[in-house]
């Protein structure tokens, strides 16, 4: 598992060069279109997770916890630096209410327990 997510980050990164590579030498428009959803997609999870938080927040289910797709964004925020870390947690509570925590999963085999979340309490 340790290799895994590098391979994968290499994986991306070449396809990216290569679709980058087709549209400088070819100008092919479907590349282009290839290229930005490959980009997009990624981009447009990160920036869901926001909106899921405040959601979850204002539904006032589950103890708060935010769906277990979300589970790469928690593990990335226990192994990220602190103003990585602040940063996440400063959008993940713009739009919550005052009242509120949320909690984000970490690992996606331990989602049923309560240990495997990452609580982020609204200041």
């Amino acid at each position: 598992m340790t290799f895994l997510i590098p391979t994968l980050v290499v994986v991306f990164a070449a396809f990216c060069v290569w679709l980058t590579v087709r549209i400088v030498n070819r100008k092919e428009g479907w590349v282009k279109w290839m290229l930005a959803t490959v980009i997009g997609l990624p981009v447009l999870y990160v920036a869901s997770f926001g909106p899921a938080c405040w959601i979850v927040s204002r539904q006032g289910t589950e103890e708060g916890r935010i769906p277990r797709i979300y589970w790469p964004i928690g593990a990335a925020a226990l192994r990220a630096p602190n103003f990585v870390l602040s940063s996440h947690v400063w959008y993940s509570t713009i739009g919550m209410r005052k009242e509120t925590d949320i909690a984000i999963p970490f690992d996606p085999f331990e989602a049923d327990s309560i240990t495997a979340w990452l609580r982020i309490p609204r200041k």
